[in-house]
């Protein structure tokens, strides 16, 4: 199992009326998952 703090970010231009949020990922971590 793969564990990692993330901060949540929400887009800028249209995350108001979208409400799409995202975190990243570091490459190393994604090549584990």
């Amino acid at each position: 199992m793969v564990k990692f703090t993330a901060t949540i970010h929400k887009f800028e231009n249209q995350g108001e009326k979208t409400g799409w949020t995202y975190f990243e990922v570091p490459v190393d971590l994604a090549q584990q998952i």
